[in-house]
């Protein structure tokens, strides 16, 4: 569908590959872009195009799109999976206390619902290195702050629906944080690797004390 005068959005319909179509069809936009392209969004259910003109009523752009969709071919890979230390404590989690008392439930309940979960990366946006990752166990479904938060501290791990976000940056934010990991997952100064998380990466989230989250940090 149109997004607009110069984008077209397609919408993929739920399926087990649907993730994987999505980030198969980017890479080949990517790897040989239509004329006049200049943009390639992925997001969880939809991958964004964006021209340098209108494409409103353009059917030539159109027919060439559903071609390629028609044609994309998902290219199986070895899956990379990344263990991510986290600490579940107050003093770095702002709103654990909130979130247990919302579920009606002890931190060592919390703690072993969100780490027994192998997660999928299901898109990167928001800040650069901002990881979604689907599939909350169910109980841990919490609705994002009223109120946003002025700063929350990069590594900060954060639930919010289904789903688990993890900040790569400090910034504003509206995410339940429940944790934080002592890991630096986006770097500036590494311009062929900023981003430690990439789509359809999967993670599990390991519990450590906050001595432990201390030690780490200060050998980062």
């Amino acid at each position: 569908m149109n997004n607009g005068d110069c984008a077209l959005t397609i919408n993929f319909i739920a399926t087990e590959t649907r993730l994987a179509l999505i980030h198969a069809l980017c890479a080949e936009f990517l790897t040989e872009p239509m004329p006049e392209m200049i943009n390639v969004i992925p997001a969880t259910t939809s991958l964004t195009l964006v021209f340098a003109k209108q494409i409103k009523h353009n059917n030539i752009i159109y027919d060439g799109v559903l071609d390629r969709v028609n044609a994309v071919k998902i290219h199986e890979k070895a899956t990379i999976l990344h263990t991510i230390p986290v600490c579940y404590h107050p003093d770095l989690a702002p709103d654990l206390p909130a979130v247990l008392a919302a579920l009606s439930m002890q931190v060592e309940a919390l703690i072993e619902m969100h780490t027994a979960t192998t997660y999928q990366v299901s898109m990167l946006g928001f800040l650069p290195g901002f990881a979604y990752l689907n599939d909350n166990h169910q109980a841990l479904n919490v609705m994002r702050k009223a109120t946003p938060s002025l700063q929350v501290d990069a590594g900060s791990v954060a639930i919010a629906g289904n789903q688990t976000g993890i900040y790569s940056m400090a910034s504003p934010g509206g995410w339940q944080v429940i944790g934080r990991t002592p890991l630096e997952l986006f770097n500036w100064h590494e311009p062929e690797k900023p981003m430690q998380l990439n789509p359809l990466d999967q993670v599990v989230f390991e519990s450590i004390s906050l001595n432990q989250f201390l030690s780490m940090k200060s050998q980062a």
